[in-house]
């Protein structure tokens, strides 16, 4: 709706027009009539419009602006706009000036006049850029209506969810939540449920949870797995006779029973002067993982495996990570 007004007010920067006009050319539904008038009561307190009785028009003076990034507090009551500009401190603003901005979004801010001795205090009059495209959190279920109840503290609103868009999820489940939009703040941001990770405080869900929080690349495509069960794990002749074979030396792995990968081993060898040689032996997963392919493209996003407690989220699948290029014993 903000968007839909500002966008008529800036293609007419010269004209003034009363709400009723405006509501028939933007061609506002009756039900969508109130948040109309109250969107046009923010533009007009945020000073992107002036009003001469009852007509509105663009305001072509506006008060100075800047734009950072929001950063609120731990108990998310305000929050401080962070500015590149040497010549500005963060800019604090207050819990009722935060408009419909999320910790971490790039945003525009209005400053207020400078009072003696305080810092510089303002208002967020537009969102920017989102910080997250995804949020994670709890679905939860009212009498009339869903929500979900977002894992990071910091974001401070819940978000409501249409009973069409739930993607079968159900109360008490982990969920992801995309295409939010949030246009006024006396209202709370709505989303799609996009994915349903699992029953909230279940381990796997859990870490699903983590993994997509942080934009860790959690499952493995259909392509890439089906490339890892095609890959021969049979070494053949001529291939081993371009390596040095160790198969006759006492070669044993160093990793632990409770290890998620076997990809390190080393050899202990008695030399005729006295010395002993260490030989330090890793998988060579190069291998089997040839550039252009999806296993290789796959493994380039991900860049490495990453550990979670109890848990490994590997770069490569399974068949090769704990199979085929692990140095399991025997």
């Amino acid at each position: 709706m903000k968007n839909k007004i500002k966008n008529y007010f800036n293609t007419n920067p010269n004209q003034s027009i009363n709400a009723k006009t405006l509501g028939k050319r933007l061609k506002i539904k009756k039900k969508d009539y109130e948040e109309f008038k109250s969107t046009l009561h923010f533009l007009l307190k945020e000073g992107f419009l002036n009003k001469s009785g009852k007509r509105y028009k663009l305001n072509r003076n506006p008060k100075q602006r800047l734009i950072g990034q929001l950063q609120l507090s731990q108990n998310q009551n305000y929050g401080f706009v962070l500015i590149k500009d040497k010549n500005i401190n963060d800019i604090f603003i207050s819990e009722k000036h935060l408009n419909t901005a999320f910790d971490g979004d790039k945003v525009e801010v209005s400053l207020f006049a400078k009072k003696k001795g305080k810092n510089h205090e303002g208002q967020i009059v537009n969102i920017i850029e989102r910080k997250r495209k995804e949020i994670v959190g709890v679905l939860h279920k009212t009498k009339s209506f869903y929500f979900v109840e977002p894992d990071d503290v910091k974001i401070h609103r819940d978000i409501y969810i249409s009973s069409k868009n739930l993607k079968k999820a159900k109360d008490g489940d982990k969920v992801v939540v995309s295409k939010i939009e949030w246009e006024n703040a006396l209202l709370n941001p709505e989303g799609i449920i996009t994915e349903v990770l699992g029953k909230a405080g279940a381990y796997d869900t859990e870490i699903a949870s983590i993994a997509r929080e942080f934009g860790i690349r959690y499952k493995f495509s259909k392509a890439v797995l089906n490339e890892s069960e095609n890959l021969n794990p049979k070494i053949s002749k001529k291939e081993i006779s371009k390596r040095i074979d160790f198969r006759h030396k006492n070669v044993f792995t160093i990793d632990p029973k409770t290890a998620k990968d076997f990809d390190d081993a080393i050899s202990i060898e008695k030399l005729s002067n006295g010395n002993f040689q260490i030989g330090i032996h890793i998988a060579d997963v190069s291998h089997y993982v040839f550039p252009g392919t999806q296993i290789f493209k796959e493994a380039e996003k991900r860049a490495t495996s990453v550990y979670l407690v109890g848990k490994v989220i590997p770069m490569l699948p399974e068949n090769l990570s704990n199979n085929i290029c692990s140095l399991v014993p025997n």
